[in-house]
């Protein structure tokens, strides 16, 4: 074609029109995708800013994971905004969850709430489901040191049940409640208990100057206690005080949000129906029935009854088995150095029958509000009879296996209305029985057991029931 040809061609006036229109129809594309290229860089820019300011809190853990940035306190109240810091070897940065992540974890806060209602609900006597309450509050509510405090009938302090045993912190609180801690506090336990606000009374403490002083690093400090939340448990909203749960915090972790102090305050009344369980005449024999609880502890000890080992564990046993509501001789708290008499009896009993002399088996276990506490003792080496021949007492807690199922049937993630299955499976219900007591047909309380089944891995009840009675 000639460059005449061309030129009337480009000219023609129904081309021109043409070609000028796919032009601005392709420039028009162009502008819109650097357009919508910017947007998202922007709204990238913007979350990745923003997630520096939040802080980590991943309910789906039993504890808080310390990060970086964690001390930053918490601006939103919606924990759909929250971003999730993690810490990456490589990276070392920080990435923001997604829906889906999101999704899981307000699921998983669901399922602690509901998890910590339904052991508020097991009718048990309070002091032995307290333990199992306090560990469960820290998927309420991120936390990393749990304790109760109890009132008796005039709400003076009663007793202190830690999530775990410190035993000096336990033993100065016990014998010396009112010169460390009442006087850090604006009013004392008992007043507290009477007149106490429902959330915070021990929030105006926590100062610089109660930072620096004696009650703190006797007292809070070797718990992490730097952060605290108390609720005061009333027997109705304006009744007398039963006690008084306490959440603690490191320094490391942020304060509690009002977020979470209104969680607290709506837990409170299902604390409050757990401190009074059912006076019935019947006998739940299932509530009843007691399992290993997983906790074991030894106590070596010379011919002469001398301590010359006692393990953590042990020591921890032995000051519950001391705690207000247990026998007198259960012991008075003085930690290694102090034998109880329980662990003297079976002691003198196996000494008794290694001479051939008429004695009990070595061992003894006595019920307390707790649990079931029991000692055996036995030779560390049978064949010595030299002096020196040590003697060893194995102190060992159980509790009640309807706490053991629950915390198992919670780490398996097992739904309400599985747990409800299993625990009517364990108390020998026939699936007539389920089906009729869950107002569901037969097929779908067997369709239930088979689902339970699938997640524990097993394909009978009985199975079943075996890995989730498991300490």
């Amino acid at each position: 074609m000639s460059s005449d040809a061309a030129r009337r061609r480009w000219l023609n006036p129904s081309n021109f029109a043409f070609m000028s229109f796919s032009f601005f129809i392709r420039l028009g594309r162009i502008a819109i995708h650097l357009a919508a290229n910017a947007v998202c860089q922007g709204h990238c820019r913007n979350r990745s800013n923003r997630s520096k300011q939040l802080a980590a809190w991943p309910f789906e853990g039993s504890r808080i994971t310390p990060v970086a940035d964690a001390a930053v306190p918490l601006s939103p109240s919606n924990h759909y905004e929250r971003r999730v810091l993690a810490n990456l070897p490589s990276a070392g940065g920080q990435i923001a969850c997604t829906f889906d992540e999101r999704k899981g974890g307000e699921m998983k806060r669901m399922s602690s709430i509901a998890h910590f209602r339904r052991l508020c609900c097991l009718g048990l006597p309070p002091q032995s489901v307290m333990p199992s309450l306090l560990a469960a509050a820290h998927d309420l509510l991120p936390s990393e040191t749990n304790g109760f405090f109890w009132a008796d009938e005039n709400g003076a302090l009663a007793g202190f049940t830690p999530e775990y045993v410190i035993p000096e912190v336990v033993t100065t609180l016990a014998e010396d409640f009112a010169g460390v801690v009442e006087r850090a506090l604006a009013l004392n336990f008992e007043m507290t208990m009477r007149r106490g606000v429902a959330i915070g009374n021990l929030l105006p403490i926590f100062s610089r100057d109660f930072y620096r002083g004696s009650t703190y690093h006797l007292i809070y400090r070797p718990y992490a206690l730097h952060h605290a939340i108390d609720g005061i448990v009333r027997d109705s909203p304006q009744g007398k005080g039963l006690g008084a749960l306490v959440l603690g915090r490191s320094a490391r972790q942020p304060e509690f949000s009002s977020v979470e102090k209104n969680i607290l305050r709506q837990s409170l009344p299902y604390l409050a129906h757990a401190m009074h369980p059912p006076d019935t005449p019947d006998v739940d024999h299932f509530a009843a029935e007691l399992a290993d609880s997983g906790q074991k502890g030894l106590v070596i000890l010379t011919q002469r009854a001398e301590v010359a080992y006692i393990s953590a564990r042990a020591r921890e046993i032995l000051l519950l088995a001391a705690h207000p509501g247990a026998p007198a001789e259960g012991g008075n708290g003085k930690g290694a150095a102090h034998v109880p008499p329980a662990v003297l009896k079976v002691f003198a009993n196996l000494v008794l029958i290694s001479q051939g002399r008429d004695a009990a088996p070595p061992v003894a276990q006595f019920d307390s509000p707790l649990g079931r506490f029991i000692f055996r003792a036995h030779w560390l080496d049978p064949v010595s009879d030299s002096a020196s021949a040590m003697i060893g007492v194995t102190v060992q807690l159980q509790e009640p296996l309807v706490l053991l199922m629950m915390r198992n049937m919670q780490a398996e993630g097992l739904s309400d209305k599985q747990k409800e299955l299993c625990l009517l499976l364990a108390r020998n219900h026939s699936f007539a029985a389920i089906a009729a007591q869950l107002h569901i047909s037969l097929a779908t309380a067997k369709d239930y057991a088979d689902r339970v089944y699938r997640k524990l891995d097993v394909h009978t009840r009985e199975e079943a029931l075996r890995k989730l009675s498991r300490p």
